[in-house]
């Protein structure tokens, strides 16, 4: 989102104030979701006090300082900024956001178990008998490569309604 951000500050046609509150925006909505609170309404004094709370690689705090307390003296003391320093300051927040940007992994779908009720309404299992390989077989052996390629587990077999059954029995003794 913060990148998409940049990229639009970059070519729209923007007065240079405008584009430097937009990268300043766009730095403090970044750091409010990479680290976990509200950037857009945290004071500088504020937000400096959550990153510095925080393990921030990548980017000295103290350059973020810098910024935000320029970024104060165009907002509250009216400077005006330049063209050029507008689009530095978009530039510079780009290199912030890539030197901490951490990849966030998608949770991988748990398995959910069955009550005995979705049991018995599932699929019958495969009732083909197992058999061992023929002398001439080679034996299936273990691959990480392959293992790690396929992230999803195998499903797993679903009782037929008779053993769903005889294992409910079980359980009332």
């Amino acid at each position: 989102m913060a990148l998409e951000a940049l990229a639009w500050l970059e070519s729209a046609e923007l007065s240079p104030q405008e584009r430097y509150a937009g990268a300043v925006d766009a730095l403090r909505a970044y750091l409010g979701g990479r680290y976990e609170f509200d950037g857009l309404e945290s004071t500088t004094a504020e937000l400096m006090v959550e990153l510095t709370s925080r393990e921030v690689d990548g980017v000295a705090t103290t350059e973020i300082h810098a910024i935000l307390d320029d970024a104060d003296l165009v907002k509250f003391a009216k400077l005006i900024p330049s063209a050029d320093e507008a689009m530095a300051l978009v530039h510079r927040v780009r290199e912030i956001v890539l030197a901490t940007w951490v990849e966030v992994l998608e949770p991988e779908p748990e398995l959910e178990a069955l009550s005995p009720t979705e049991a018995l309404d599932s699929e019958p299992l495969d009732e083909t008998p197992m058999r061992a390989p023929a002398q001439s077989e080679e034996p299936t052996r273990f691959s990480p490569e392959a293992s790690a390629a396929s992230a999803t587990p195998p499903a797993l077999p679903t009782p037929t309604e008779v053993e769903a059954t005889e294992a409910l029995r079980g359980e009332d003794s």
